[in-house]
């Protein structure tokens, strides 16, 4: 049996794109963190309720990836994808994908645009 974030690395890797994750502070440039592997897709018709608006995506982001940035991934930073597109997040959730305590990866609801 492979480790779990073995599968997440190969899902991610293979079935994905790799971002740039970017941060904008007040007052200061804005800053490059981190080349992401992540899968980006639509929500199915069925998800678009509550705050999630029809038009926005999900973006699936490893956590391994990220683990050097403090913190990882928080609403209003920016994926920054290879056709220029750039998209915002909305929402940060570190706790579907965890094997124990262990994050596997970061679900957000981002909007923007994908190109």
């Amino acid at each position: 049996m492979r480790a779990p974030a073995a599968e997440y690395r190969e899902m991610l890797r293979d079935g994905g794109e790799v971002v740039t994750l970017k941060r904008i502070v007040p007052n200061q440039p804005e800053q490059t963190l981190a080349t992401v592997s992540a899968r980006i897709k639509g929500y199915r018709p069925e998800e678009v309720v509550g705050s999630i608006q029809a038009g926005n995506r999900k973006a699936i982001l490893l956590a391994e990836d990220l683990k050097d940035v403090s913190p990882p991934i928080q609403k209003n930073d920016r994926l920054v994808l290879a056709s220029g597109g750039v998209l915002t997040v909305v929402t940060v959730d570190s706790s579907t994908h965890k094997y124990g305590t262990t994050v596997l990866a970061y679900v957000c609801q981002v909007s923007g645009t994908a190109l």
